[in-house]
């Protein structure tokens, strides 16, 4: 048997008919490119080329690109890389569900897989399971409602009713629900049930419309099976919209019943609240949910209005805990202040709510950016997941903010592919799975997860991770865009040999009592250790949320070794001696790469 190169048990005849199989049938029916993409990858892996599968190569050979083809501002590759993968998994989810070969391109690489079905585990899917039962699962995803009020002025009950929904139902253990950002990944979009089932690799849809009239709310629910369209039952409910939470519990009941699953302990939405209060919630949840520092401060408005109007509601004060943490990610105060203000809110929540999954999260959070007690964040956020195991949030902080800086890199890097695998349409989860990456120094796994973020939707941290990777290559030339409004920007302009312009400007953050963690930057740039040091000690003493990655960021690499750094390292509990791993540790030269004209880019000296 003429064996492929690499996979053994495989043998090149059967990969050609497997790849015959798929060119022809009528899921790639009309895809030319699209056969000559996976036509490609597949002959050369074969033939034992695998390395040469570049993205230059397959957008000038496939796609027609030319000679002149950039893929860092042409995405073509990318994206059609993330249709292939959706074609390919609805091929063996139908019609090739029996094959007895699976070709695959796995994400965030061009170099295609295969797997006899009779040796091999198959690959692995979204509908694969991790933990360790081979029984299946219904699955299901909970589109974002549709605003039907007269004014369309009701985008934040829609949302937040379509997330609370799904909160209820993640909580069934014998229901695999998709996460909140993959399926609002379909918001406004007219997508055909068949497609979007694919995509989200889940056997039914839940979708629906709210629609207020004065005090009175009017929900319809449908659900689909993605196969086919067939609507599996369909309710309308006229209730008072006070009732809003207990509705969420008999719509996730009913759908419980209708996939043949059990309702389980704890998974309804059985707290109660006014209908001012739990209206101030959702708003709070939609600000919260846009990611800025002006919409956080919004949230932490609505957050609170809740608890004037109703102290007892627990998921208030759980969300109160999160947009403080936020802030506090934004340096938008003390961070001290805002720790404890997190805390509070997240202990409040828990009194209430012991299975709090968000509360335990954020005390996680807490445990690990401000008290740097990483083994209490590691129980919180493994607590959250045995309470929620596909509550995505805990698993991709828990391998960046826990398990990184205490340099279990396997274990984060498991963690962060489990929270990509869980919500595949997420650019955050993506750039995650770079992250950690990154902290292992595998540069080139690290840019082909930010690829993949950066296919699905822009995303503000892939462009701050590319900007490591670049420092790291000894490229500043290439970090200046990722850092330009990171706390680490007058490092890269010292690194480019910007001396004065970096002093000047030092100067006025010392004036404004501006961030010590970017003057510390700015000093480590210019090769002043002492003032680094001193800058970087006031940081600690501020317990900066962002200081939890000083092994695995560039900036800090001239000061290892030093007395002084390794006291702050103590400080912070990160590992010391035999128990430091090298993975991702930076050097205090970084490596240098040849640029595009061939002349190196080595750091400056100050």
């Amino acid at each position: 048997m003429n064996g492929v190169p690499g996979v053994p048990r495989v043998s090149v005849e059967d990969v050609r008919a497997a790849l015959e199989r798929l060119t022809v049938s009528h899921v790639f029916a009309g895809a030319d490119r699209m056969r000559r993409f996976l036509q490609l990858v597949v002959e050369e892996t074969i033939a034992g080329n695998g390395g040469s599968l570049k993205e230059y190569r397959i957008g000038v050979e496939v796609f027609d690109r030319g000679q002149a083809f950039d893929p860092r501002t042409d995405t073509i590759v990318r994206v059609e890389a993330r249709r292939l993968r959706q074609k390919l998994e609805e091929y063996y989810s139908g019609t090739g569900r029996h094959d007895p070969l699976i070709i695959r391109v796995p994400l965030g690489a061009y170099v295609p897989s295969f797997a006899n079905r009779d040796l091999d585990d198959g690959p692995v899917s979204a509908l694969d399971r991790h933990d360790g039962s081979t029984a299946p699962r219904a699955s299901i995803a909970v589109l974002p409602f549709l605003d039907l009020s007269e004014a369309g002025d009701q985008e934040y009950l829609c949302d937040g009713f379509s997330e609370e929904l799904l909160n209820a139902l993640s909580r069934i253990p014998a229901l695999k629900v998709a996460a909140r950002t993959s399926a609002f990944r379909f918001k406004g979009k007219a997508d055909d049930i068949r497609r979007i089932g694919t995509e989200l690799a889940v056997e039914h849809i839940l979708e629906g419309s709210v629609r207020l009239f004065g005090p009175q709310m009017r929900v319809t629910v449908q659900l689909v099976r993605a196969s086919d369209g067939y609507h599996v039952w369909s309710r309308q409910f006229d209730r008072p919209f006070s009732e809003a939470l207990s509705l969420q519990s008999d719509v996730a009941r009913q759908v419980a019943a209708s996939v043949g699953v059990e309702l389980g302990s704890g998974s309804g939405t059985d707290a109660s609240c006014s209908a001012d209060a739990y209206r101030s919630y959702l708003e709070g949840r939609h600000d919260w949910r846009q990611f800025t520092p002006a919409s956080t401060a919004r949230a932490v408005d609505g957050f609170e209005r809740a608890i004037r109007i109703e102290p007892s509601f627990a998921p208030a004060h759980a969300g109160l805990a999160a947009a403080y943490m936020q802030m506090n990610v934004y340096g938008m105060a003390s961070p001290r202040d805002l720790a404890e203000k997190a805390r509070t809110a997240a202990n409040r929540a828990l009194a209430l709510d012991p299975q709090s999954v968000e509360a335990l999260t954020q005390l996680g959070a807490v445990n690990a950016y401000c008290d740097w007690d990483w083994a209490s964040s590691e129980e919180h956020f493994r607590r959250a997941l045995h309470i929620q195991p596909n509550y995505v949030d805990a698993r991709w902080l828990m391998a960046t903010v826990c398990l990184g800086p205490q340099h279990r890199l396997d274990e984060a890097l498991r963690e962060a592919r489990e929270a990509a695998r869980q919500d595949p349409l997420s650019p955050l989860t993506q750039a995650m799975v770079g992250a950690v990456h990154l902290y292992r120094g595998d540069y080139d796994a690290a840019l082909a997860a930010l690829d993949a973020a950066d296919a699905i939707a822009p995303f503000s941290q892939t462009s701050l991770f590319r900007g490591f990777v670049n420092l790291a290559r000894g490229r500043p030339d290439l970090a200046a865009v990722g850092h330009d409004h990171s706390p680490y920007r007058l490092y890269v302009q010292a690194m480019l040999g910007h001396a004065a312009a970096v002093r000047a400007e030092i100067d006025a953050l010392r004036t404004r009592a501006g961030s010590p963690l970017a003057i510390a930057a700015g000093y480590a740039g210019l090769g002043d250790i002492d003032q680094s040091l001193e800058w970087l000690e006031r940081a600690v003493d501020r317990r900066i949320p962002q200081l939890i990655w000083i092994d695995f960021q560039q900036p800090w690499a001239v000061l290892r070794g030093t007395p002084r750094f390794e006291d702050l390292r103590q400080r912070m509990h990160l590992p010391v001696g035999e128990a430091l791993s090298a993975h991702g540790v930076f050097t205090r030269d970084p490596v240098v790469e040849t640029g595009s004209d061939g002349e190196g880019a080595r750091p400056p000296k100050a």
